[in-house]
Protein backbone atom coordinates (compact mmCIF):
# COMPACT_ATOMS: atom_id res chain seq x y z
CA UNK A 1 0.00 0.00 0.00
CA UNK A 2 0.94 3.33 -0.69
CA UNK A 3 0.52 4.44 3.22
CA UNK A 4 3.12 1.94 4.22
CA UNK A 5 5.70 2.72 2.19
CA UNK A 6 5.38 6.00 3.18
CA UNK A 7 5.78 4.81 6.33
CA UNK A 8 8.74 2.86 5.66
CA UNK A 9 10.50 6.07 3.66
CA UNK A 10 9.93 8.29 7.02
CA UNK A 11 10.92 5.51 8.91
CA UNK A 12 13.94 5.49 6.94
CA UNK A 13 14.56 9.64 7.63
CA UNK A 14 14.03 9.21 11.01
CA UNK A 15 16.61 6.71 11.18
CA UNK A 16 19.34 8.38 8.66
CA UNK A 17 18.96 12.21 10.99
CA UNK A 18 21.25 12.76 13.19
CA UNK A 19 18.12 13.94 15.41
CA UNK A 20 18.46 13.79 19.39
CA UNK A 21 17.18 10.76 20.88
CA UNK A 22 13.68 12.42 22.31
CA UNK A 23 13.00 13.55 18.67
CA UNK A 24 13.63 9.95 17.22
CA UNK A 25 11.30 8.56 20.19
CA UNK A 26 8.58 11.73 19.69
CA UNK A 27 9.00 10.98 15.98
CA UNK A 28 8.78 6.83 16.26
CA UNK A 29 5.85 6.72 18.23
CA UNK A 30 3.77 8.97 15.94
CA UNK A 31 5.02 6.44 12.84
CA UNK A 32 3.78 3.75 15.43
CA UNK A 33 0.35 5.24 15.88
CA UNK A 34 -0.05 6.24 12.25
CA UNK A 35 0.91 2.39 11.58
CA UNK A 36 -1.16 0.93 14.33
CA UNK A 37 -4.03 3.40 12.84
CA UNK A 38 -3.20 1.70 9.22
CA UNK A 39 -4.05 -1.92 10.38
CA UNK A 40 -6.98 -1.11 11.93
CA UNK A 41 -8.34 0.60 9.14
CA UNK A 42 -7.33 -1.83 7.16
CA UNK A 43 -9.35 -4.93 9.38
CA UNK A 44 -12.31 -2.06 9.33
CA UNK A 45 -11.96 -1.70 5.03
CA UNK A 46 -11.69 -5.74 4.95
CA UNK A 47 -15.00 -6.14 7.53
CA UNK A 48 -16.72 -3.80 5.58
CA UNK A 49 -15.89 -6.01 2.31
CA UNK A 50 -17.26 -9.06 4.14
CA UNK A 51 -20.48 -7.32 5.28
CA UNK A 52 -21.54 -5.34 1.22
CA UNK A 53 -20.40 -8.99 -0.25
CA UNK A 54 -22.89 -10.58 1.92
CA UNK A 55 -25.43 -7.81 1.27
CA UNK A 56 -25.05 -8.10 -2.19
CA UNK A 57 -25.81 -11.87 -1.92
CA UNK A 58 -28.66 -11.32 0.15
CA UNK A 59 -30.05 -9.00 -2.45
CA UNK A 60 -29.15 -11.00 -5.38
CA UNK A 61 -31.22 -14.24 -3.36
CA UNK A 62 -33.88 -11.31 -3.07
CA UNK A 63 -34.16 -10.60 -6.55
CA UNK A 64 -34.09 -13.82 -7.43
CA UNK A 65 -37.49 -15.03 -5.24
CA UNK A 66 -39.06 -11.85 -6.39
CA UNK A 67 -38.59 -12.92 -10.23
CA UNK A 68 -40.02 -16.17 -9.62
CA UNK A 69 -43.08 -15.19 -7.68
CA UNK A 70 -43.28 -12.45 -10.55
CA UNK A 71 -43.26 -15.70 -12.74
CA UNK A 72 -45.75 -17.56 -10.42
CA UNK A 73 -48.23 -14.95 -10.47
CA UNK A 74 -47.76 -14.47 -14.64
CA UNK A 75 -48.61 -17.84 -14.85
CA UNK A 76 -51.44 -18.14 -12.29
CA UNK A 77 -52.95 -15.24 -13.86
CA UNK A 78 -52.47 -16.08 -17.51
CA UNK A 79 -54.33 -19.65 -16.05
CA UNK A 80 -57.43 -17.43 -14.67
CA UNK A 81 -57.60 -14.89 -17.75
CA UNK A 82 -57.79 -19.00 -20.03
CA UNK A 83 -60.66 -19.89 -17.46
CA UNK A 84 -62.50 -16.81 -17.84
CA UNK A 85 -62.29 -17.07 -21.84
CA UNK A 86 -63.72 -20.19 -20.98
CA UNK A 87 -66.86 -19.04 -18.77
CA UNK A 88 -67.18 -16.78 -21.15
CA UNK A 89 -67.61 -18.97 -23.59
CA UNK A 90 -69.06 -21.23 -22.15
CA UNK A 91 -72.15 -18.53 -21.33
CA UNK A 92 -72.40 -17.22 -24.63
CA UNK A 93 -73.02 -20.85 -26.00
CA UNK A 94 -75.79 -21.25 -22.99
CA UNK A 95 -77.15 -17.92 -23.88
CA UNK A 96 -77.52 -19.04 -27.51
CA UNK A 97 -78.87 -22.06 -26.06
CA UNK A 98 -81.93 -20.79 -24.34
CA UNK A 99 -82.45 -18.08 -27.09
CA UNK A 100 -83.07 -20.88 -29.31
CA UNK A 101 -85.37 -22.29 -26.88
CA UNK A 102 -86.82 -19.49 -26.08
CA UNK A 103 -87.69 -18.79 -29.92
CA UNK A 104 -89.02 -22.61 -30.19
CA UNK A 105 -91.41 -21.96 -27.09
CA UNK A 106 -92.84 -19.08 -28.54
CA UNK A 107 -93.17 -20.47 -31.99
CA UNK A 108 -94.92 -23.44 -30.37
CA UNK A 109 -96.81 -20.94 -28.21
CA UNK A 110 -98.26 -19.10 -31.34
CA UNK A 111 -99.13 -22.00 -33.04
CA UNK A 112 -101.35 -23.50 -30.69
CA UNK A 113 -102.49 -19.98 -30.30
CA UNK A 114 -103.30 -20.49 -33.74
CA UNK A 115 -104.96 -23.82 -33.90
CA UNK A 116 -107.44 -22.68 -31.11
CA UNK A 117 -108.72 -20.04 -33.69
Amino acid sequence: MVQEQRIQELHGLVGNLQLEVEDKQRLQACIDAVNDKNHELTDVIAVLEEENTFLQEQISALLKEELIKDEEINAELTQYRQQLEETVSDNAALEKKYADMEQKYLDLYTKHQDSKR
